[in-house]
Protein backbone atom coordinates (compact mmCIF):
# COMPACT_ATOMS: atom_id res chain seq x y z
CA UNK A 1 0.00 0.00 0.00
CA UNK A 2 1.31 3.65 -0.88
CA UNK A 3 2.57 5.52 1.92
CA UNK A 4 0.35 8.16 3.09
CA UNK A 5 1.57 11.69 4.17
CA UNK A 6 -0.38 14.26 5.70
CA UNK A 7 -0.24 17.43 4.20
CA UNK A 8 -2.15 20.82 3.79
CA UNK A 9 -4.88 20.24 1.01
CA UNK A 10 -3.26 23.34 -1.28
CA UNK A 11 -0.15 22.98 -2.68
CA UNK A 12 1.99 25.36 -1.41
CA UNK A 13 2.16 28.81 -2.42
CA UNK A 14 6.54 28.78 -2.57
CA UNK A 15 6.57 32.24 -1.42
CA UNK A 16 4.45 31.61 1.14
CA UNK A 17 7.04 29.65 2.87
CA UNK A 18 9.46 33.01 3.37
CA UNK A 19 6.81 34.99 5.52
CA UNK A 20 7.14 33.96 9.52
CA UNK A 21 4.93 35.86 11.33
CA UNK A 22 6.22 39.74 11.98
CA UNK A 23 7.83 40.56 15.24
CA UNK A 24 4.90 42.34 17.07
CA UNK A 25 2.82 38.75 16.35
CA UNK A 26 3.92 36.56 19.73
CA UNK A 27 1.19 34.44 20.58
CA UNK A 28 -2.19 35.08 18.31
CA UNK A 29 -2.28 32.15 15.54
CA UNK A 30 -5.09 32.10 13.07
CA UNK A 31 -7.53 28.91 12.88
CA UNK A 32 -5.95 25.63 10.66
CA UNK A 33 -8.09 26.49 7.50
CA UNK A 34 -7.35 24.07 5.49
CA UNK A 35 -7.21 20.52 6.93
CA UNK A 36 -4.46 17.79 5.37
CA UNK A 37 -5.30 15.52 2.47
CA UNK A 38 -4.24 12.23 2.66
CA UNK A 39 -1.62 11.93 -0.12
CA UNK A 40 -0.60 8.50 -2.08
CA UNK A 41 3.39 8.76 -2.90
CA UNK A 42 3.03 6.29 -6.04
CA UNK A 43 5.33 3.37 -5.88
CA UNK A 44 6.21 0.98 -9.29
CA UNK A 45 3.06 -0.54 -10.73
CA UNK A 46 3.46 -4.23 -10.81
CA UNK A 47 1.78 -6.37 -13.64
CA UNK A 48 2.58 -4.00 -16.15
CA UNK A 49 6.29 -2.68 -16.45
CA UNK A 50 6.41 -5.44 -19.34
CA UNK A 51 4.25 -4.39 -21.49
CA UNK A 52 5.03 -2.89 -24.89
CA UNK A 53 5.51 0.68 -25.26
CA UNK A 54 2.53 1.89 -27.19
CA UNK A 55 2.47 5.62 -28.65
CA UNK A 56 0.63 7.46 -26.76
CA UNK A 57 -3.00 8.54 -27.65
CA UNK A 58 -1.87 12.63 -27.38
CA UNK A 59 -1.99 14.65 -28.84
CA UNK A 60 -5.27 14.59 -30.93
CA UNK A 61 -4.32 14.60 -34.46
CA UNK A 62 -6.35 16.71 -35.72
CA UNK A 63 -5.85 19.57 -38.95
CA UNK A 64 -4.83 22.75 -38.79
CA UNK A 65 -6.96 25.18 -36.89
CA UNK A 66 -6.09 29.06 -36.52
CA UNK A 67 -5.27 30.21 -33.22
CA UNK A 68 -7.52 33.42 -33.35
CA UNK A 69 -6.02 36.64 -31.27
CA UNK A 70 -8.23 39.34 -30.34
CA UNK A 71 -8.21 42.30 -32.09
CA UNK A 72 -6.79 44.75 -29.83
CA UNK A 73 -3.35 46.39 -28.75
CA UNK A 74 -2.32 43.71 -26.56
CA UNK A 75 -0.93 41.81 -29.93
CA UNK A 76 0.97 44.67 -31.08
CA UNK A 77 4.32 42.72 -30.54
CA UNK A 78 3.22 39.19 -32.18
CA UNK A 79 5.15 37.86 -34.90
CA UNK A 80 4.70 37.59 -38.58
CA UNK A 81 1.33 35.72 -39.65
CA UNK A 82 0.81 33.53 -42.67
CA UNK A 83 -2.26 35.59 -44.13
CA UNK A 84 -3.23 32.70 -46.46
CA UNK A 85 -3.68 30.54 -43.61
CA UNK A 86 -4.31 32.22 -40.62
CA UNK A 87 -2.01 30.21 -38.29
CA UNK A 88 -0.19 32.56 -36.42
CA UNK A 89 3.94 31.47 -36.71
CA UNK A 90 5.60 32.42 -32.90
CA UNK A 91 9.48 32.22 -31.64
CA UNK A 92 10.24 32.64 -28.13
CA UNK A 93 10.30 35.74 -28.13
CA UNK A 94 6.84 36.19 -28.98
CA UNK A 95 6.30 37.62 -25.96
CA UNK A 96 7.64 40.63 -27.29
CA UNK A 97 7.83 43.80 -24.60
CA UNK A 98 3.96 43.79 -23.09
CA UNK A 99 4.96 40.93 -21.31
CA UNK A 100 6.91 39.96 -18.15
CA UNK A 101 8.20 37.83 -15.54
CA UNK A 102 7.66 38.64 -12.02
CA UNK A 103 9.72 37.13 -9.43
CA UNK A 104 7.79 37.12 -5.93
CA UNK A 105 10.85 37.36 -3.15
CA UNK A 106 11.12 37.47 0.36
CA UNK A 107 14.26 36.71 2.85
CA UNK A 108 15.65 33.50 1.55
CA UNK A 109 18.88 35.03 -0.61
CA UNK A 110 19.89 31.02 -1.38
CA UNK A 111 16.78 29.66 -2.98
CA UNK A 112 16.45 33.43 -5.10
CA UNK A 113 19.74 32.62 -6.33
CA UNK A 114 19.15 29.09 -7.63
CA UNK A 115 15.92 30.38 -9.32
CA UNK A 116 17.61 33.25 -10.89
CA UNK A 117 20.70 30.86 -12.24
CA UNK A 118 17.50 29.06 -14.61
CA UNK A 119 15.87 32.08 -15.06
CA UNK A 120 18.66 33.98 -16.35
CA UNK A 121 20.13 30.63 -18.54
CA UNK A 122 16.96 30.15 -20.46
CA UNK A 123 15.71 33.44 -20.98
CA UNK A 124 15.08 34.69 -24.39
CA UNK A 125 16.90 37.60 -24.14
CA UNK A 126 15.18 39.68 -26.58
CA UNK A 127 11.84 39.96 -24.72
CA UNK A 128 9.70 39.32 -21.29
CA UNK A 129 11.31 41.93 -18.84
CA UNK A 130 12.03 40.87 -15.55
CA UNK A 131 11.05 42.28 -12.38
CA UNK A 132 11.83 41.24 -8.51
CA UNK A 133 9.38 41.71 -6.10
CA UNK A 134 11.30 42.07 -2.80
CA UNK A 135 9.29 41.66 1.15
CA UNK A 136 11.81 42.75 3.29
CA UNK A 137 14.66 44.70 1.84
CA UNK A 138 17.14 41.95 3.06
CA UNK A 139 20.58 43.05 1.93
CA UNK A 140 21.66 39.37 1.05
CA UNK A 141 18.41 39.43 -1.32
CA UNK A 142 19.54 42.74 -2.60
CA UNK A 143 23.10 41.45 -3.30
CA UNK A 144 21.80 38.79 -5.54
CA UNK A 145 19.23 40.44 -7.22
CA UNK A 146 22.63 42.62 -8.59
CA UNK A 147 24.22 40.14 -9.10
CA UNK A 148 21.74 38.75 -11.71
CA UNK A 149 20.79 42.45 -12.69
CA UNK A 150 24.63 43.00 -13.97
CA UNK A 151 25.02 39.01 -15.75
CA UNK A 152 21.63 39.45 -16.94
CA UNK A 153 22.63 42.65 -18.87
CA UNK A 154 26.03 41.45 -20.23
CA UNK A 155 24.05 39.83 -23.06
CA UNK A 156 20.40 41.04 -22.80
CA UNK A 157 19.25 45.12 -22.72
CA UNK A 158 15.52 44.25 -21.68
CA UNK A 159 14.43 45.05 -18.75
CA UNK A 160 15.83 43.58 -14.86
CA UNK A 161 14.33 45.74 -12.24
CA UNK A 162 13.12 45.37 -8.20
CA UNK A 163 10.72 46.96 -6.42
CA UNK A 164 10.17 46.53 -2.76
CA UNK A 165 6.86 45.79 -0.58
CA UNK A 166 6.62 47.30 2.21
CA UNK A 167 3.75 47.12 4.26
CA UNK A 168 1.27 50.29 4.95
CA UNK A 169 1.64 50.68 8.13
CA UNK A 170 4.88 49.20 8.73
CA UNK A 171 3.34 47.22 11.56
CA UNK A 172 0.60 46.22 9.54
CA UNK A 173 -1.25 43.12 11.52
CA UNK A 174 -0.75 39.74 9.65
CA UNK A 175 -2.60 36.73 11.45
CA UNK A 176 0.25 34.43 9.47
CA UNK A 177 2.61 34.32 6.22
CA UNK A 178 0.01 33.80 4.34
CA UNK A 179 -1.95 37.01 4.76
CA UNK A 180 1.12 39.07 4.35
CA UNK A 181 1.97 36.62 1.02
CA UNK A 182 -1.37 37.83 0.00
CA UNK A 183 -0.88 41.40 0.60
CA UNK A 184 2.47 41.12 -1.60
CA UNK A 185 0.86 39.21 -4.34
CA UNK A 186 -1.67 42.67 -4.66
CA UNK A 187 0.89 45.19 -4.38
CA UNK A 188 3.74 43.49 -6.98
CA UNK A 189 0.66 43.06 -9.35
CA UNK A 190 -0.96 46.33 -9.00
CA UNK A 191 2.56 47.99 -9.26
CA UNK A 192 3.01 46.28 -13.11
CA UNK A 193 -0.47 46.73 -14.20
CA UNK A 194 -0.49 50.53 -13.48
CA UNK A 195 -3.41 51.27 -15.58
CA UNK A 196 -2.90 54.80 -15.47
CA UNK A 197 0.35 55.47 -16.32
CA UNK A 198 1.97 51.59 -17.31
CA UNK A 199 5.28 50.70 -14.89
CA UNK A 200 8.03 53.18 -15.39
CA UNK A 201 11.78 52.51 -15.34
CA UNK A 202 14.72 54.41 -16.11
CA UNK A 203 12.59 57.26 -18.00
CA UNK A 204 10.64 54.07 -19.89
CA UNK A 205 6.80 53.54 -19.82
CA UNK A 206 5.31 49.50 -20.26
CA UNK A 207 2.28 48.58 -20.61
CA UNK A 208 1.92 44.84 -20.23
CA UNK A 209 -0.45 43.05 -20.96
CA UNK A 210 0.19 40.05 -19.31
CA UNK A 211 2.71 38.42 -16.46
CA UNK A 212 4.10 34.57 -15.90
CA UNK A 213 4.08 34.83 -12.11
CA UNK A 214 7.34 33.12 -10.03
CA UNK A 215 8.44 32.75 -6.57
CA UNK A 216 11.31 32.43 -5.04
CA UNK A 217 11.71 28.78 -4.60
CA UNK A 218 10.55 27.35 -8.17
CA UNK A 219 13.00 26.04 -10.53
CA UNK A 220 12.32 26.35 -14.16
CA UNK A 221 12.84 23.88 -16.97
CA UNK A 222 14.68 24.69 -20.08
CA UNK A 223 11.78 24.79 -22.30
CA UNK A 224 9.71 26.90 -19.42
CA UNK A 225 9.46 30.11 -21.72
CA UNK A 226 8.59 27.91 -24.98
CA UNK A 227 5.86 26.66 -23.38
CA UNK A 228 4.01 30.05 -22.08
CA UNK A 229 5.04 31.86 -25.46
CA UNK A 230 3.04 28.92 -27.73
CA UNK A 231 0.04 29.47 -25.24
CA UNK A 232 -0.29 33.16 -24.64
CA UNK A 233 -2.32 33.37 -27.32
CA UNK A 234 -4.95 30.99 -26.52
CA UNK A 235 -5.16 33.04 -22.93
CA UNK A 236 -5.63 36.23 -24.91
CA UNK A 237 -8.58 35.21 -26.60
CA UNK A 238 -11.69 34.85 -24.59
CA UNK A 239 -14.03 32.81 -26.54
CA UNK A 240 -11.60 30.08 -25.14
CA UNK A 241 -12.73 30.22 -21.71
CA UNK A 242 -9.19 29.88 -20.13
CA UNK A 243 -8.49 31.68 -16.65
CA UNK A 244 -4.74 31.25 -16.76
CA UNK A 245 -2.11 28.88 -17.41
CA UNK A 246 -0.14 27.08 -15.41
CA UNK A 247 3.51 25.52 -15.42
CA UNK A 248 2.55 22.92 -13.02
CA UNK A 249 0.91 19.73 -12.90
CA UNK A 250 -0.39 18.92 -9.05
CA UNK A 251 0.19 15.02 -10.15
CA UNK A 252 3.03 15.59 -11.92
CA UNK A 253 4.91 12.65 -10.11
CA UNK A 254 7.77 10.54 -12.01
CA UNK A 255 5.39 7.23 -12.31
CA UNK A 256 2.52 9.10 -13.37
CA UNK A 257 3.93 11.25 -16.44
CA UNK A 258 5.47 10.35 -19.50
CA UNK A 259 4.57 12.67 -22.60
CA UNK A 260 6.71 15.96 -22.32
CA UNK A 261 4.60 17.43 -25.13
CA UNK A 262 0.94 17.03 -23.87
CA UNK A 263 -0.76 19.86 -22.87
CA UNK A 264 -4.38 19.37 -21.00
CA UNK A 265 -7.35 21.56 -20.29
CA UNK A 266 -8.36 21.96 -16.12
CA UNK A 267 -11.24 23.05 -13.86
CA UNK A 268 -8.28 23.09 -11.46
CA UNK A 269 -5.70 25.75 -10.86
CA UNK A 270 -2.84 24.50 -9.88
CA UNK A 271 -0.46 27.82 -9.53
CA UNK A 272 3.05 27.73 -8.70
CA UNK A 273 4.58 29.40 -12.30
CA UNK A 274 0.99 30.85 -13.91
CA UNK A 275 0.26 33.90 -16.03
CA UNK A 276 -2.07 36.47 -15.29
CA UNK A 277 -3.93 38.85 -18.02
CA UNK A 278 -3.93 42.65 -17.41
CA UNK A 279 -7.51 42.27 -18.66
CA UNK A 280 -8.73 39.62 -15.87
CA UNK A 281 -6.49 41.41 -13.23
CA UNK A 282 -8.00 44.83 -13.75
CA UNK A 283 -11.70 43.89 -14.81
CA UNK A 284 -12.31 41.16 -12.17
CA UNK A 285 -9.69 40.31 -9.75
CA UNK A 286 -8.13 43.29 -8.26
CA UNK A 287 -11.30 44.96 -6.76
CA UNK A 288 -11.83 41.65 -3.87
CA UNK A 289 -8.41 40.34 -3.76
CA UNK A 290 -9.05 37.96 -0.88
CA UNK A 291 -6.68 38.68 2.36
CA UNK A 292 -5.17 35.10 2.45
CA UNK A 293 -5.00 31.94 0.61
CA UNK A 294 -5.43 33.68 -2.77
CA UNK A 295 -4.96 30.84 -4.55
CA UNK A 296 -7.78 28.37 -2.75
CA UNK A 297 -9.90 31.56 -3.51
CA UNK A 298 -9.30 31.71 -6.91
CA UNK A 299 -10.38 27.92 -7.37
CA UNK A 300 -13.67 28.88 -5.50
CA UNK A 301 -16.67 28.85 -8.65
CA UNK A 302 -17.61 32.62 -8.26
CA UNK A 303 -13.51 33.39 -9.11
CA UNK A 304 -12.90 31.24 -12.02
CA UNK A 305 -16.47 31.33 -13.50
CA UNK A 306 -16.45 27.81 -15.35
CA UNK A 307 -12.91 29.24 -16.95
CA UNK A 308 -9.97 26.58 -17.24
CA UNK A 309 -6.52 26.25 -16.86
CA UNK A 310 -3.67 24.82 -19.01
CA UNK A 311 -1.30 23.40 -17.57
CA UNK A 312 1.43 20.37 -18.59
CA UNK A 313 1.46 16.86 -17.90
CA UNK A 314 5.21 17.27 -16.98
CA UNK A 315 5.59 19.90 -14.76
CA UNK A 316 7.92 23.38 -15.79
CA UNK A 317 8.67 24.10 -12.65
CA UNK A 318 10.31 22.61 -9.53
CA UNK A 319 9.45 23.58 -5.92
CA UNK A 320 13.11 22.99 -4.16
CA UNK A 321 12.28 25.07 -0.95
CA UNK A 322 12.22 23.45 2.54
CA UNK A 323 11.97 25.88 4.94
CA UNK A 324 9.44 28.94 5.44
CA UNK A 325 5.85 28.81 6.94
CA UNK A 326 4.91 25.49 6.51
CA UNK A 327 7.91 24.16 7.93
CA UNK A 328 8.50 21.84 4.65
CA UNK A 329 5.47 19.66 5.23
CA UNK A 330 5.45 19.54 1.72
CA UNK A 331 8.99 18.52 0.72
CA UNK A 332 7.67 14.31 0.89
CA UNK A 333 4.59 15.18 -1.41
CA UNK A 334 6.92 17.61 -3.86
CA UNK A 335 10.46 15.61 -4.07
CA UNK A 336 8.30 13.09 -6.19
CA UNK A 337 7.53 15.38 -8.73
CA UNK A 338 9.59 15.02 -12.35
CA UNK A 339 10.92 18.70 -13.77
CA UNK A 340 10.79 18.06 -17.58
CA UNK A 341 14.02 17.30 -18.42
CA UNK A 342 13.63 16.83 -22.46
CA UNK A 343 13.43 20.57 -24.42
CA UNK A 344 10.44 20.72 -26.46
CA UNK A 345 9.94 23.60 -28.95
CA UNK A 346 6.71 24.20 -28.16
CA UNK A 347 6.33 27.33 -30.61
CA UNK A 348 6.79 24.85 -33.60
CA UNK A 349 3.83 22.93 -32.35
CA UNK A 350 0.09 22.72 -33.52
CA UNK A 351 -1.79 23.35 -30.47
CA UNK A 352 -5.04 23.36 -32.03
CA UNK A 353 -6.61 20.32 -30.33
CA UNK A 354 -6.26 22.86 -27.25
CA UNK A 355 -9.07 25.13 -28.26
CA UNK A 356 -11.77 24.25 -26.24
CA UNK A 357 -14.03 22.47 -29.15
CA UNK A 358 -11.58 20.22 -30.42
CA UNK A 359 -10.75 19.25 -26.85
CA UNK A 360 -14.51 18.74 -25.62
CA UNK A 361 -14.72 16.46 -29.10
CA UNK A 362 -11.37 14.88 -28.90
CA UNK A 363 -10.77 14.10 -25.46
CA UNK A 364 -14.06 13.39 -23.54
CA UNK A 365 -14.11 10.81 -26.51
CA UNK A 366 -11.29 9.44 -26.12
CA UNK A 367 -12.60 8.95 -22.37
CA UNK A 368 -16.22 7.72 -23.46
CA UNK A 369 -14.43 4.64 -25.97
CA UNK A 370 -11.51 3.94 -23.01
CA UNK A 371 -12.80 0.12 -21.83
CA UNK A 372 -13.94 -0.03 -18.00
CA UNK A 373 -12.10 -1.49 -15.83
CA UNK A 374 -11.82 -1.67 -11.80
CA UNK A 375 -9.04 -1.31 -9.43
CA UNK A 376 -9.22 -4.99 -8.91
CA UNK A 377 -9.43 -6.32 -12.47
CA UNK A 378 -6.79 -4.16 -14.06
CA UNK A 379 -3.65 -6.04 -13.92
CA UNK A 380 -5.69 -9.33 -15.03
CA UNK A 381 -7.06 -6.86 -17.78
CA UNK A 382 -4.10 -5.72 -19.11
CA UNK A 383 -2.20 -8.56 -19.03
CA UNK A 384 -4.65 -10.22 -20.88
CA UNK A 385 -4.73 -7.27 -23.59
CA UNK A 386 -1.44 -5.95 -24.08
CA UNK A 387 -2.75 -3.68 -27.22
CA UNK A 388 -5.07 -1.86 -24.21
CA UNK A 389 -3.73 1.75 -24.64
CA UNK A 390 -6.76 3.80 -22.38
CA UNK A 391 -8.97 2.59 -19.72
CA UNK A 392 -11.53 4.39 -17.13
CA UNK A 393 -12.38 3.42 -13.74
CA UNK A 394 -15.72 5.37 -11.95
CA UNK A 395 -15.35 6.36 -9.18
CA UNK A 396 -18.51 7.84 -6.30
CA UNK A 397 -17.83 9.71 -3.77
CA UNK A 398 -15.19 12.64 -3.74
CA UNK A 399 -15.62 12.33 0.21
CA UNK A 400 -11.60 12.22 1.33
CA UNK A 401 -12.67 10.81 4.56
CA UNK A 402 -14.68 7.83 2.58
CA UNK A 403 -13.20 4.61 2.33
CA UNK A 404 -15.70 3.02 0.05
CA UNK A 405 -14.65 0.51 -2.51
CA UNK A 406 -15.36 2.90 -5.55
CA UNK A 407 -14.42 6.56 -3.28
CA UNK A 408 -12.00 8.55 -5.01
CA UNK A 409 -9.97 8.26 -2.13
CA UNK A 410 -10.10 4.52 -2.43
CA UNK A 411 -8.76 5.78 -6.18
CA UNK A 412 -6.29 7.86 -5.15
CA UNK A 413 -4.52 5.37 -2.97
CA UNK A 414 -4.41 2.83 -5.72
CA UNK A 415 -3.33 5.08 -8.65
CA UNK A 416 -0.89 7.23 -6.76
CA UNK A 417 -2.91 10.96 -7.20
CA UNK A 418 -3.53 13.43 -4.89
CA UNK A 419 -6.82 12.25 -2.78
CA UNK A 420 -7.64 15.75 -2.60
CA UNK A 421 -10.73 18.30 -3.91
CA UNK A 422 -10.54 22.11 -3.49
CA UNK A 423 -14.51 23.72 -4.75
CA UNK A 424 -15.68 20.31 -5.55
CA UNK A 425 -13.35 19.49 -8.56
CA UNK A 426 -10.51 17.06 -7.87
CA UNK A 427 -7.03 18.06 -8.60
CA UNK A 428 -6.33 18.44 -12.32
CA UNK A 429 -9.82 17.37 -13.10
CA UNK A 430 -11.43 17.99 -15.72
CA UNK A 431 -15.32 17.85 -16.10
CA UNK A 432 -14.34 15.74 -12.83
CA UNK A 433 -12.44 13.20 -15.01
CA UNK A 434 -8.87 13.02 -13.63
CA UNK A 435 -6.17 10.92 -16.25
CA UNK A 436 -2.54 9.98 -15.69
CA UNK A 437 -0.15 7.06 -16.84
CA UNK A 438 0.29 3.89 -15.32
CA UNK A 439 2.78 2.00 -16.90
CA UNK A 440 2.17 2.16 -20.53
CA UNK A 441 -1.71 2.77 -19.76
CA UNK A 442 -3.34 5.99 -20.10
CA UNK A 443 -5.93 5.70 -17.06
CA UNK A 444 -8.88 7.58 -16.41
CA UNK A 445 -10.80 8.18 -12.99
CA UNK A 446 -14.06 8.97 -14.19
CA UNK A 447 -17.32 10.22 -11.90
CA UNK A 448 -20.21 7.79 -12.08
CA UNK A 449 -22.52 11.07 -12.18
CA UNK A 450 -20.99 12.01 -15.30
CA UNK A 451 -22.03 11.26 -18.52
CA UNK A 452 -18.23 9.70 -19.83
Amino acid sequence: MPQKIDESPSAPSAAAEAHPLPAIIETTKAPNLRKPPLISVPQPVKGVEKLPIKPPPYPFKLPPSPIQLPADESNQNVPSTDTSSHVVTRDVNSFGLDSALLIIAANRPQYLDRTLSHVIKYHPKKSLPIIISHDGNHEEVNQIITKYQTLFHQTSDILFDSILFQPTPSNKYYENGYFRLADHFKFAINTIFNNKNGYSSNNKQYFFQRIIILEEDLQISSDFYEYFASLFPLLDNPNQHLLTISAWNDNGFNSLVKDPKQIYRSDFFPGLGWMLTRSLWENELSTKWPRAYWDDWLREPKNRQGRHILRPEISRTLHFGTHGVSNAQYSNYLNTMKLNDQFIEFTKLDHSYLLEENWDREYLNHVKQAKVVTIHNYNQIIQANPNIQEVKIYYNSLDENSWEEDSYRKMSEWSGVMNNVKAGVPRTAYKSIVSFWKGNVKVHLVSKNSKY
